[in-house]
């Protein structure tokens, strides 16, 4: 990245995704000046480990994630190391959601993928 520039889209098989880190998701225009036409998911990063305890903070955290996608017409994968996970359809339906601190791969299902043997 350049200071002052756009990131570049990030090109996938299935599309341009916007990937977002961590409190990016919590900036609108930001977000919505790297949604173009075409994008095919918004995809953010997160930690969110000081706030793991505040089950308010994850619920408002999706809550974002949906109206972020409600408004961009995109979907959203969230995917936190401590906090709660979630996936948003493009209307801004939380289709699924983890718990918090949860170690896997969060389905549409809703099930955890666990992917290292005796993890909860």
């Amino acid at each position: 990245m350049i200071p002052g520039e756009l990131p570049a889209m990030l090109p996938t098989p299935l599309g341009p995704v916007v990937g977002l880190l961590c409190l990016e998701g919590l900036e609108r225009d930001y977000i919505t000046a790297r949604t173009t036409p075409g994008t095919t998911l918004i995809a953010l990063c997160a930690n969110e480990r000081v706030l793991v305890h505040s089950g308010l903070a994850m619920t408002q955290f999706n809550a974002v994630a949906g109206m972020t996608a409600a408004e961009t017409h995109v979907p959203v994968v969230r995917a936190s190391l401590y906090g709660a996970s979630a996936i948003v359809d493009a209307g801004g339906t939380v289709l699924a959601v983890s718990e918090p601190d949860t170690d896997g791969v969060l389905t549409l299902a809703g099930d955890m993928v666990h992917h290292r043997p005796g993890m909860p």
